[in-house]
């Protein structure tokens, strides 16, 4: 579940705009391919992984291309991870902005709020960063999963509502 919610769940979020905007049949095909290309590059890690017997990306890339290949495999992961977390600040940014200006009538053009809300959720994440151990997240992180699973559902469904009745969904925006 930590996968899913590592590198899916952002993505899964923000596929019914991507649909919107992209459309189905460009969206399918590029998911799709996606897809294949994520399975078959994670099949290539496992196998180059059995044949070095390392147990770290950055290990592997030492001994396969040698001190550059170390540093290159380490600056793709920080890479990886950087963009995940810009991704999900970015993406709970605009959901707590677009909550606080419904709730407390913020202007929807003054992106000095969206700077605060921003600010804020960085304190809070800094402050969740130092946490040691982990482990006392688990009831909230299982807590987590089920809120992704159901809003996954919900998307779906409502991808299929609109699917089957286009008059009926366009009242809902």
């Amino acid at each position: 579940m930590s996968l899913l919610k590592g590198f899916v769940c952002t993505a899964i979020l923000y596929l019914p705009d991507s649909f919107n905007q992209a459309g189905w049949l460009f969206q399918v095909i590029s998911l799709s391919f996606s897809c294949c290309l994520t399975i078959f590059c994670a099949y290539l890690l496992i196998e180059v992984r059995k044949i070095v017997r390392l147990p770290s990306y950055s290990d592997m890339g030492e001994k396969l291309y040698g001190r550059p290949g170390k540093i290159l495999v380490n600056i793709a992961l920080f890479l990886s991870q950087a963009g995940f977390c810009c991704a999900y600040i970015r993406f709970i940014v605009y959901n707590f902005h677009t909550i606080f200006q419904d709730i407390f009538g913020l202007d929807k053009e003054n992106e000095t709020d969206e700077y605060y809300t921003a600010a804020f959720c960085l304190i809070i994440f800094t402050l969740l960063c130092w946490v040691r151990k982990i482990e006392i997240f688990a009831q909230t992180h299982v807590f987590a999963d089920i809120m992704i699973l159901l809003t996954l559902l919900y998307v779906i469904i409502m991808g299929i509502y609109q699917i089957s009745d286009p008059e009926k969904s366009a009242q809902l925006k």
